[in-house]
C-alpha cells in the first residue's frame, strides 16, 4: 500500500469513537518540567565500569560480529533481563542510564549495537539490525540465568523506535517493551525532519539511499507500518507533550500508532478520537491524571496490548520512572 494512503488510512481510523482519560490545565504547555531533561538522541559515550563487559556477538543474519556491552547477574536465582536500545544516532557505547540501575538491581542487562546509528541501509530496523537485537537475547539466555518469563526491551527515540519494531518481529517472547518518545513512521518523519532542515532528514535519505520506492521502503522499516500480531505480551508508549515543538519526534508517532494496533485488533473502543488528538498535538492539555515519576501525566489511554502515555516533558526518556515499572512488573506472576 502507498505510504501516503496507509497514513491517510491510520489518521481516519484515529477519529473513531473512544473513550477520553485525561483532563485539563491552562498553565500545561509553558510549565517547566521538574527534572533535568535527559536528551533521547544523545550521543554522549561512557565509560563503562568494571561490571560491563564488551561482547562480541556473531550475526545469525550475515555472520558479523556485533558488539554490546552485558552485565550478568551472579545469582543463582534466575533474574529478569533487560535489553536496551539505543537512540538514533548512536551505537552500543552511548551513555546508558538503565544499565546502572539494572545492575544495581541485580539483574541481567545487554546494550547491543544493532548496527549502529541509523544512517545506513543496514540500520534502522532493517532485517539486520532485527536480527542482531535478537541474537543479543539470544546470546544473554546462552550465557546467563535468565528468567524467560521476564525479558524486556527498552529504548528511547530511535531506540523507541527498534524498541517497537522488535515487539513485532521478535523471534523471542518479551513479556514487556517500553518506547519512550519513539519513531514510528519514517516517511513522515523523514517530512517532518526535512521541515525543519533537521540532519535526521539526510540520515532517512542514507538509509533508503537504494529505494526504488522511497515510500514502500520507508513502509517497511515503519512500525506502524508493521504487521500483526504483537510479539511482545505488552507495549507500552511514552512521550512528552512537547516534542515536536522542544523536541524531534511529533507525539503523533505514538499516538497513531496505539490507535493503528487498536484498529488491527478489534479494539476500537480504546481508539484515541480525533478532538483527542487534536487537543494532544496542539498541547491543549489541562490538569494532571496521574504521576509518572515527578512529573505529571495529562493523558494515557490502555488497551489489552499496553498503553500510550503523555507527560509533562519534552524529547526523553524518564529512567527511574521507567525502571520503577519493571521492577513492578517483574514482581507480578509469571507469562501463561
Amino acid at each position: 500500500m502507498h505510504k501516503k494512503l496507509f497514513s491517510l488510512l491510520v489518521l481516519v481510523a484515529a477519529f473513531s469513537a473512544g473513550q477520553v482519560s485525561y483532563l485539563h490545565a491552562q498553565d500545561a504547555k509553558d510549565k517547566p518540567s521538574s527534572a533535568a531533561v535527559v536528551p533521547g538522541d544523545d550521543t554522549r559515550l561512557r565509560r563503562w565500569d568494571d561490571r560491563f563487559t564488551k561482547v562480541s556477538i556473531p550475526s545469525s543474519f550475515d555472520s558479523t560480529e556485533q558488539k554490546a556491552y552485558a552485565f550478568f547477574s551472579a545469582s543463582s536465582m534466575p533474574q529478569p533481563l533487560v535489553v536496551s536500545l539505543h537512540s538514533w544516532s548512536a551505537g552500543y557505547q552511548q551513555l546508558d542510564q538503565f544499565a546502572g540501575l539494572t545492575a544495581a538491581a541485580g539483574w541481567h542487562y545487554i546494550h547491543p549495537d544493532f548496527r549502529g546509528p541509523n544512517k545506513t541501509p543496514h540500520s534502522c530496523a532493517s532485517a539486520a539490525s532485527l536480527s542482531d537485537i535478537d541474537d543479543a537475547i539470544a546470546y544473554a539466555i546462552a550465557n546467563a540465568n535468565v528468567d524467560k518469563d521476564r525479558i524486556y526491551v527498552v529504548g528511547g527515540s530511535g531506540g523507541g523506535h527498534a524498541c517497537c519494531a522488535i515487539s513485532l518481529k521478535s523471534r523471542h517472547r518479551i513479556r514487556a517493551a517500553y518506547a519512550w518518545v519513539p519513531i514510528t513512521d519514517i516517511a513522515a518523519w523523514y517530512h517532518q525532519s526535512k521541515d525543519r532542515k533537521s540532519k535526521y532528514a539526510t540520515d532517512i535519505e542514507s538509509v533508503l539511499e537504494s529505494a526504488e520506492d522511497f515510500y514502500e521502503s520507508a513502509s517497511q522499516r515503519s512500525p506502524i507500518a508493521m504487521p500483526l500480531p504483537l510479539k511482545a505480551n505488552k507495549l507500552h508508549l511514552f512521550a512528552g507533550v512537547r516534542d515536536g515543538y522542544e523536541g524531534s519526534v511529533p507525539i503523533s508517532h505514538s499516538l497513531l500508532f496505539f490507535n493503528r494496533l487498536c484498529t488491527d485488533i478489534g479494539e476500537t473502543d480504546a481508539v484515541i478520537e480525533s478532538n483527542d488528538l487534536a487537543a494532544l498535538l496542539t498541547r491543549d492539555v489541562r490538569g494532571s491524571i496521574a504521576k509518572l515519576g515527578e512529573r505529571d501525566v495529562f493523558f494515557q489511554r490502555t488497551a489489552s496490548f499496553g498503553s500510550v502515555t503523555i507527560f509533562d516533558g519534552a524529547h526523553e526518556i524518564l529512567h527511574d520512572a521507567c525502571f520503577e515499572m519493571l521492577r513492578q512488573d517483574a514482581e507480578g506472576p509469571q507469562d501463561s
